[in-house]
């Protein structure tokens, strides 16, 4: 008798032992079978996506750039101004700024990571904005941007848009201004050479 139930007890662990090594083998090769994430190939997607929008931006119109890139719940967070929220809000203000606008947008990715899960990601680099002034001179404005990106369906979407101008140094804008009109009104270098012209030569 003591024989027989020492038997099923060592049955019972032996069953229990052999249904926990299948269990771990199931799970040790679903394991296997998931893929392993390159995060240098998805910074390197990512950076390639950044690159892909704003050269639709420059060629087909920002707004179309952000319509056919921004996620549908995406947040814009423009430099002084309020947030919005919504890919079709975000675009109708952009359409509304830019039509009939004479102006170039441009930037350039500095940066890129991506998250470990490989399902979020953020850029940032420096944009140009280039357009004319009330009189018609070339105005150029220089800033910095942050995008947030979500992977959704295999697709990296844009789903933050954060920019900040950079400000003017106009200490240095004012000395230049002013060494350009000193030069243009004194009529001798500051070496002292002096410019020749008919009065140096009958001098002579």
């Amino acid at each position: 008798m003591v024989t027989r139930v020492l038997g099923r007890a060592g049955v019972l662990v032996v069953v229990s032992v052999l249904f926990l090594l299948v269990a771990c083998d199931g799970l040790s090769d679903k394991t296997s079978l998931a893929p392993v994430l390159n995060l240098e190939q998805e910074r390197e997607n990512l950076l390639q996506q950044d690159i892909r929008f704003a050269e639709v931006a420059y060629k087909e119109g920002v707004a179309e750039a952000y319509r056919r890139f921004m996620a549908k719940d995406a947040i814009q967070l423009p430099d002084g101004g309020l947030a919005i929220g919504g890919r079709d809000a975000i675009y109708d203000e952009l359409s509304a700024i830019t039509e009939g606008s004479d102006f170039s947008l441009t930037w350039e990715p500095l940066e890129v990571e991506v998250a470990a899960s490989g399902d979020l990601g953020f850029t940032w680099g420096i944009y140009y904005f280039e357009s004319f002034d009330e009189l018609g001179a070339p105005y150029v404005a220089e800033g910095k941007y942050v995008y947030l990106w979500r992977k959704q369906a295999g697709r990296w979407e844009l789903i933050l848009d954060i920019t900040n101008q950079t400000e003017p140094d106009y200490e240095e804008m004012i000395e230049e201004e002013e060494g350009s009109l000193l030069n243009e009104n004194q009529p001798e270098n500051i070496t002292g050479y002096t410019k020749p012209n008919k009065m140096n030569e009958q001098l002579k």
